[in-house]
């Protein structure tokens, strides 16, 4: 679905340019001869950011928040929430940093969720290797 989206963007982005280009070429006379010169302007480029906005909501349902957590046995601790618009949670992750600038390995318990919010699958790692993985 979100190739769809993209495509879909790309060929509408193009397009809306290309008539927005031509048709300006056209009437840049009329335009700024008339008092409907600037909300006309105003029109077309807004014709183009609407679409933009619609494709990156439709092909991008997620949220994510994340936040660094206290030094745990030596290491930095990274929680990671990604939930989709509207508030429920698509998963919670964990992530561990043991030097201050090395890179954050998967650890702990990593559980994701489906859209009505029930708990479809718990991972738990330690050190980024696989321990668990139990499926609802």
């Amino acid at each position: 679905m979100a190739i769809f989206s993209g495509l879909a963007f790309f060929a509408y982005l193009f397009l809306s340019s290309l008539v927005f280009i031509i048709w300006s070429l056209v009437k840049w006379k009329s335009w700024f001869n008339n008092k409907r010169a600037r909300s006309t302007i105003i029109l077309l480029f807004m014709s183009i950011l609407v679409p933009i906005a619609v494709v990156y909501i439709s092909s991008n349902p997620y949220e994510t928040t994340g936040k660094q957590l206290s030094f745990l046995e030596g290491g930095q601790t990274l929680e990671r929430l990604v939930t989709y618009r509207g508030g429920k949670p698509v998963s919670l992750t964990y992530r561990k940093r043991l030097e201050p600038n090395g890179p954050y390995l998967k650890d702990s318990t990593w559980v994701f969720f489906n859209r009505a919010g029930d708990t479809t699958r718990i991972e738990v790692y330690k050190l980024d290797s696989l321990i668990l993985k139990k499926e609802f």
